[in-house]
């Protein structure tokens, strides 16, 4: 086989591949817990199958690896099982897919709204910091085509995700987004996430 045909036989089996079965506790919030540290034990569980799997899974793995690194977060920030599962989950999906997506969809897990402050990011008290790690790591890179203005203005535009610890939900909250008008990249609009 050419080395053309081997990296698309690779690939296209990686691509193929199933998502890891939901384990039952995926959307426990702190009630569903019998302690905290159950929640500890179903997280630290997650990651250990998935090192042990490394060799055997193959390519999407790995690459799961890969972005986890690129759009990183902590578990010891938000401290949820579900979170890390969901999180997770969506660096399996997209680990071959549109970036466009996956920026947008990664940004909504409560992990991420969680470790970069998305949370706590509202009209009244806009937070920069998932916005400036957008266009620094995940996507421009550092002092590359954006300015002060475009990340504080950005940051105006995320507003609004509420993340609910304790029955595991994320929602859009239209009471504490900014719906003012925005210039970002030198267009102004009234945008949104």
């Amino acid at each position: 086989m050419n080395p053309s045909d081997l990296i698309d036989q690779m690939l296209d089996a990686a691509i193929a591949e199933p998502l890891w079965d939901e384990p039952y506790w995926s959307a426990y919030g702190y009630a569903e817990f019998d302690d905290f540290e159950q929640n500890y034990r179903f997280a630290s569980d997650w990651i250990t199958n998935f090192v042990r799997a490394l060799p055997e899974k193959g390519l999407r793995e790995k690459m799961v690896l890969f972005w986890s690194n690129h759009f990183v977060t902590e578990f010891e920030a938000y401290e949820m099982s579900s979170f890390l599962y969901q999180y997770h989950t969506t660096l399996m999906t997209y680990a071959f897919g549109n970036f466009k997506d996956f920026t947008h969809d990664i940004g909504l897990t409560a992990a991420m709204l969680v470790y970069l402050n998305g949370a706590q990011n509202t009209a009244e008290s806009p937070n920069e910091n998932y916005a400036r790690e957008l266009y620094e790591l995940f996507t421009l890179g550092q002092n590359n085509g954006y300015t002060q203005s475009d990340i504080v203005e950005t940051a105006k535009a995320l507003t609004g995700w509420h993340v609910n610890y304790e029955f595991f939900s994320i929602s859009f909250q239209a009471g504490i987004h900014d719906n003012g008008n925005k210039t970002i990249f030198g267009q102004t609009g009234n945008w949104g996430y």
